[in-house]
């Protein structure tokens, strides 16, 4: 019998190759069909597998949470106010299998700095009521619900609680763009609309100008304002800043910001609206043996009012030592741009 004899030749077996199949083999055994796979590939389905893509389709659908970590140690020096050591955590989990729609976030803060001058969480108790005192309460934690997530923005609703006892309860939406102007130029809106239980109604809008320039520079300047139902007057802040990439294991960024309330209040109350504030920062940032450990060194100087009506220069110095797992982009000295989950603006070297 010829080998090309049409009656040889099976669904995906080549017997031009000089096979002798009049030996007694069965080749119908080795591709049964009877359970719907697919043998365009030519592979054997004894097993179960969907040979159409040469792959195991029950791994396929197996989907794991994404985790995203920064964690920061730091040790900061301040005239009149000697040493301290905090820790900061911001922790967001993907939950599997819902399309990442939902993220469980944790967040503790203990620094004034998430107050100044541009909140990176705003609408949270870590943002509006800061505590340094108790560990537990410079911590909550938060379930948001996307309803949006494009490269260019996204839109969320959460809710969540402060780790005391009895909860301090708050619930948050907040929607963000970012657009390209001309000359690469880009603009980036957003509105925070909250409820705290101790504080209740609020809003907070952001409005942030970037630029990118030759040889990795990118200019950013940022504005906030937050308005309290219950409260006149607002809080409001401001920051532009110039950072550079040196390598791909160092950067730099210098920063001139300002914050403070339009009607602060004499004595400390629960809306924090306190003194203006002026200041000025510089940082050095460097990438430490591995691609998620960076160092951070911190020099910065600001203007403060006193008790008698003047103003007092305070020096400080932060040391930073940070875990993030947001990879390359984590290298730019840039808070907001680097935690917001948009694609960045300008280029990082390998």
């Amino acid at each position: 019998m010829s080998s090309t004899d049409p009656t040889n030749i099976w669904i995906g077996h080549d017997n031009t190759a000089g096979l002798d199949n009049t030996a007694g083999h069965d080749n119908t055994a080795r591709l049964d069909n009877t359970a719907g796979h697919d043998n365009t590939a030519g592979h054997d389905n004894t097993a179960g597998h969907d040979n159409t893509v040469g792959h195991d389709t029950a791994k396929a659908k197996i989907k794991k949470a994404e985790i995203k970590l920064k964690w920061t140690s730091e040790l900061r020096a301040e005239k009149g106010e000697g040493f301290k050591f905090r820790t900061s955590v911001n922790a967001q989990v993907s939950l599997p299998n819902l399309e990442k729609k939902l993220k469980l976030v944790i967040i503790k803060d203990p620094t004034k700095d998430a107050v100044i001058p541009v909140p990176s969480e705003p609408g949270t108790p870590t943002a509006n009521t800061p505590a340094q005192t108790n560990s537990f309460r410079t911590a909550n934690t938060e379930l948001r619900y996307y309803g949006h997530e494009t490269k260019t923005g996204y839109a969320f609703l959460a809710a969540g609680s402060r780790f005391v006892w009895p909860p301090e309860t708050f619930v948050r939406t907040r929607f963000l763009t970012r657009r390209s102007l001309v000359d690469n130029t880009f603009i980036s809106p957003s509105a925070t609309a909250f409820w705290q239980d101790h504080l209740g109604f609020g809003v907070t809008p952001v409005l942030e100008f970037g630029h990118p320039f030759a040889h990795q520079y990118i200019f950013v300047w940022g504005n906030s304002a937050t308005v309290y139902r219950n409260r006149s007057g607002f809080l409001w802040g401001t920051q532009a800043s110039l950072s550079k990439i040196l390598s791909p294991v160092t950067a730099i960024a210098l920063a001139v910001g300002a914050s403070g309330a339009t009607r602060p209040s004499a004595i400390s109350d629960r809306y924090s609206m306190g003194n203006n504030n002026y200041n000025i920062t510089f940082k050095y940032r460097r990438k430490l043996y591995r691609p998620w450990l960076f160092v951070e060194l911190a020099p910065e100087t600001n203007w403060r009012r006193n008790d008698t009506g003047g103003r007092d220069i305070i020096p400080a110095i932060t040391v930073r030592l940070e875990i993030n797992s947001e990879g390359r982009r984590a290298l730019l000295p840039l808070p907001l741009l680097v935690e917001e989950p948009l694609p960045l603006p300008i280029p990082i070297p390998e």
